[in-house]
C-alpha cells in the first residue's frame, strides 16, 4: 500500500488483535482507492472543464490574429466579448476550486453583511455572460427592499452554479427563476429551473 498500489489486502487471521488490525487496514486500503478513484474522476472533469473556454479562447484569439482585417468591427466585438465571457468562466472555475480548497484546509472566512437580494440576484445573472442567451431568465421577488446578511461572493458563486448547470442540463428556452421571500426572520432563496 505504500508504494501506491491500494488493491492489496492482508490475509492475516490468526491472532484476534493482528485479525483486527488487518481488517482495519484493508478498510483502510478501500477507503484510500475510493478517494483517488474520486481525485481522478475530478482531474479527468476539471480538464474537460478547463479544455471548452480555452478551446473558445485560443480559436477566436486565432481569427482575430489571422484575419482581422476580414471581420467587420461589429463582428470582432461579438468575437471579443467571447474571449471575455470565456476568461470570466475560467475565473471562475478556479475561484469554485479555491473555494473548494478553503473548505477542506479549514481556512474559509465569511465576509457577513447585510446585502440588498436584488442586488446580489442580479449580479450572479450578470456573471452568466453569454451562457444566459439561450434560456429565460428571471428574478422574483416578494419584496423589492429584502435583504440579508451573507458573504455576498459566496452567494453570488453558488447561484451562478446552480444556473450555470441549469442552463447546461436544460433546453434552450427553459425558463429559469430565482426567486426570495421572508419567511418569518429568515429570508428564503429560491431557485427553479423547467428542469427541477
Amino acid at each position: 500500500m505504500a508504494d501506491g498500489n491500494l488493491d492489496i489486502r492482508s490475509n492475516i487471521t490468526d491472532n484476534i488483535e493482528i485479525s483486527q488490525l488487518s481488517k482495519t487496514l484493508n478498510y483502510m486500503g478501500s477507503e484510500l482507492e475510493k478517494r483517488e478513484k474520486l481525485k481522478n474522476e475530478f482531474i479527468s472533469s476539471i480538464s474537460h472543464e478547463l479544455r471548452t473556454p480555452l478551446t473558445s479562447i485560443s480559436g477566436n484569439a486565432g481569427l482575430l490574429l489571422e484575419n482581422e482585417n476580414a471581420f467587420s468591427l461589429e463582428k470582432k466585438k461579438e468575437l471579443y466579448q467571447d474571449i471575455y465571457n470565456d476568461a470570466m468562466w475560467l475565473y471562475d472555475l478556479v475561484e469554485n476550486l479555491l473555494f473548494i480548497t478553503r473548505i477542506e484546509n479549514g481556512t474559509m472566512q465569511l465576509n457577513l453583511q447585510p446585502e440588498m437580494i436584488e442586488d446580489i440576484f442580479r449580479e450572479a445573472i450578470h456573471h452568466l455572460g453569454r451562457n444566459k442567451r439561450n434560456h429565460n431568465i428571471s428574478m422574483h421577488l416578494e419584496d423589492d427592499l429584502l435583504m440579508a446578511n451573507m458573504d455576498a461572493r459566496l452567494i453570488i458563486q453558488v447561484l451562478v452554479n446552480l444556473m450555470n448547470n441549469a442552463i447546461k442540463y436544460t433546453p434552450e428556452n427553459s425558463k429559469i427563476v430565482l426567486s426570495a421571500k421572508r419567511i418569518e426572520n429568515k429570508i428564503c432563496l429560491l431557485y427553479t429551473s423547467d428542469a427541477a
